[in-house]
């Protein structure tokens, strides 16, 4: 998927999660649980990664843009599960590396309930200490759903201690698959985003 498709898909994407996952936890939820739970990077680079050491790290992205307020939009080719992926890092100027995540353009409902299943599966492994949040149609059927024209569908895990988690989720209209990471200093500056486009 080239990056003009991916952030176009991204841009429109994260706008619509954000504003719909980003509500706050319980404040008893506030304590760290394990290790088990702790959405804190993405792709090797801790949060607050600068843009120089994410290059350092990576190498040159395949294409690199800037957004509101300077954030960096850094593009990688990458491959995630043996599935050609579009990797996405989101540096802000002044807080660092704050969300991302990967994208599949699908070709096929096959295709979409193997990275489904591959990508569920990961994430279940890596934090086995969070109950996923499931909405839309989680049940059989849903690739085909919505291939149809169907319902979306976004499963969140979420980091007790920080707010920070991963979204993964089939965009409504999109026939893409989204795996996003983000923190809540992201969260704050969609807002911000938002209003200055009121």
């Amino acid at each position: 998927m080239r990056i003009s498709s991916i952030t176009n898909l991204a841009g429109a994407g994260l706008v619509a999660l954000s504003l719909v996952a980003c509500g706050a936890e319980p404040a008893e939820a506030a304590e760290a649980a394990d290790t088990g739970s702790r959405i804190d990077r993405l792709a090797g680079f801790a949060w607050g990664a600068t843009r120089e050491q994410i290059v350092a790290g990576r190498g040159t992205p395949f294409v690199e843009e800037e957004d509101f307020e300077g954030v960096a939009t850094l593009g990688y080719e990458d491959t995630l599960m043996g599935q050609p992926v579009t990797l996405l890092y989101f540096v802000h100027p002044e807080q660092g590396l704050f969300r991302g995540g990967y994208g599949v353009q699908l070709t096929s409902v096959a295709q979409c309930e193997q990275v489904l299943a591959m990508w569920e599966s990961g994430l279940a492994r890596r934090y086995p200490a969070i109950e996923p949040v499931r909405r839309g149609n989680a049940g059989t059927g849903r690739c085909e759903a919505y291939a149809a024209g169907g319902p979306g569908f976004m499963e969140t895990w979420r980091d007790p201690a920080s707010g920070a988690r991963v979204m993964l989720t089939l965009l409504p209209g999109k026939f893409a698959v989204l795996m996003n990471y983000s923190t809540t200093a992201a969260d704050e500056w969609e807002r911000r985003k938002v209003a200055s486009q009121l």
